[in-house]
């Protein structure tokens, strides 16, 4: 028995300059609304990969809030949220295969902070459960799929979660904001 249930996320006006999340919306909604074409092409179960990246403070996590608050007012739209500091690929795959999406049509899964923190100077690879994962595999995905990832370290690993097509579709650097637009952030926070 695992009910899913909408989840508030931060709504802040001064961030609406900030971070800018229609890119990524965009990629989303056309995603969803052109499922019919991955059909005729005899795709069961698609699945789309957007990757975020960029430095740490340039709105990434931000961005996932406003996208998981705008896809949360969809009752057909499930979203996981998967913290990879407390849980490992293998136990995400299996608690998404375990759950039965009663009234649900659609799955976004959003990995936050792929691939850790800085590893001074050296490469890590994508462990195979993640890779298996992201792959679809072993059908861990039995509904529409957009995952979305965000990483600040993209030099680690960047190239096994990328080198294929069906992994990351869309890489998206996110930098920091101009300096107007974090001039307007520090006199907000000054008051």
């Amino acid at each position: 028995g695992l009910r899913l249930i909408p989840t508030s996320f931060l709504n802040d006006l001064i961030l609406e300059d900030f971070v800018h999340t229609k890119e990524i919306t965009d990629k989303v909604d056309c995603f969803f609304r052109n499922l019919d074409k991955y059909k005729e092409f005899g795709i069961e179960i698609p699945k789309r990969g957007i990757f975020l990246y960029g430095p740490p403070g340039g709105g990434k996590s931000v961005a996932l809030s406003r996208v998981s608050k705008k896809y949360s007012e969809n009752a057909d739209t499930a979203i996981i949220v998967w913290d990879t500091n407390k849980w490992e690929s293998y136990q995400v795959k299996d608690m998404v295969k375990a759950i039965n999406y009663v009234g649900v049509s659609k799955l976004i899964l959003i990995i936050e902070d792929i691939g850790g923190g800085e590893l001074s100077d050296r490469k890590q690879g994508a462990d195979a459960s993640l890779l298996s994962l992201l792959d679809n595999n072993e059908k861990t995905f039995t509904l529409p799929t957009c995952i979305i990832a965000t990483t600040n370290y993209p030099e680690n690993f960047m190239a096994s979660l990328t080198n294929r097509s069906g992994r990351f579709d869309d890489k998206i650097h996110i930098d920091y904001p101009p300096s107007d637009v974090r001039q307007k952030l520090l006199n907000f926070f000054a008051k």
